[in-house]
């Protein structure tokens, strides 16, 4: 059974892990949708009859904690024979939040965000529902309304080899499976 704790209980959790590992997220979050489909220039309600503000993405995945961003990369590079030394970070738009590795803190409003990196061998899970009647969305009746996904171009890694980070709301996410145990996060 799932152990209820808070977001704040949640960080507490996070920054007390002494090492790197992989943890399992159920989250849910609200997509970035465009007004208009790519394809048809439809808006949404005209193509799928729903409203975008209703539409709200479930997503469950394993991802690594703890790790270093600045190591995986130069780990990478070194794979590929290149010098780690030639990488230069980009500038973000979140710090870290105390010496955690895995929590990260919004600059400008100061909100929580998880800070993690995907496991390629066990891709994401989503789909697409309506809040406003539980009905689940038909994702290929969505794709036009989502944004592309883009892979990261300055790693300086070979394409198809980048570091997979995803940064999501502290607040999105519903259950965490780590350390052997299950946390379903209450807000509070």
């Amino acid at each position: 059974m799932a152990k209820l704790i808070t977001t704040q209980e949640a960080v507490t959790l996070i920054e007390n892990f002494d090492s790197h590992q992989f943890a399992g997220f159920k989250t849910m979050t609200i997509p970035k949708l465009n007004k208009h489909g790519r394809v048809t220039g439809a808006t949404l309600q005209e193509k799928v009859h729903v409203e975008p503000a209703n539409v709200r993405k479930l997503s469950q995945f394993v991802a690594g904690i703890g790790y270093s961003y600045m190591t995986g990369i130069q780990n990478k590079l070194i794979q590929e024979g290149k010098d780690p030394a030639n990488y230069v970070a980009g500038e973000t738009w979140h710090v870290a939040y105390g010496e955690c590795k895995t929590i990260r803190q919004h600059k400008g409003t100061g909100e929580l965000y998880f800070y993690c990196f995907l496991n390629s061998a066990t891709p994401p899970q989503s789909r697409y529902v309506d809040i406003s009647n539980g009905q689940e969305i038909d994702r290929e009746a969505l794709v036009e309304f989502l944004p592309v996904e883009r892979a990261p171009k300055n790693q300086g890694v070979e394409e198809g080899n980048e570091l997979r980070v995803r940064t999501f709301k502290l607040s999105s996410v519903k259950e965490l499976s780590a350390a052997g145990e299950v946390y379903t996060i209450v807000s509070a």
